[in-house]
């Protein structure tokens, strides 16, 4: 990836697998960098977006450390039982980065993503709800 804003930083499904054949909505995400770069120094305006393309968390202006805690927007992320979604993350990359520093964004945490039902209960689930789709990202120029 480049040193400049907009890049993709990390793409990665979540599918409602729900025993009960719950819809949910997805209230927030924290993603861990596992990469070399100095994520507090080199990300800025760090975003989700879904796959029709609207940003569907709030903007991280500025990461304070390597984990990035998104809270999805409008009440949470509503996706009906059996549905998998995917999603995008987004960043600026400041100049500051060196050529070879990567970028690993993972949802490594248990707990990582808090979930709803229909809005009356939120609940954190195990990371298996996650697949293994985020990628590390070189910077190369």
């Amino acid at each position: 990836i480049k040193r400049v804003n907009g890049q993709v930083v990390g793409v990665f499904k979540i599918t409602n697998s729900s025993a009960d054949q719950d819809d949910m909505n997805i209230f927030s995400i924290t993603l861990e960098n596992q990469g070399s770069v100095n994520t507090s120094q080199v990300l800025k305006n760090i975003y989700i977006k879904d796959a029709k393309g609207d940003i569907v968390t709030n903007i991280i202006s500025q990461a304070t450390s390597d984990e990035l805690y998104f809270q999805f927007v409008n009440g949470g992320y509503y996706f009906a039982d059996g549905d998998t979604e995917k999603f995008t993350v987004y960043a600026d990359i400041d100049s500051i980065a060196d050529i070879g520093d990567t970028i690993a964004l993972q949802a490594e945490e248990d707990y990582s993503l808090l979930i709803g039902l229909s809005n009356i209960a939120e609940y954190a689930v195990e990371i298996d709800y996650l697949d293994d789709t985020l990628s590390t990202y070189i910077i190369a120029e």
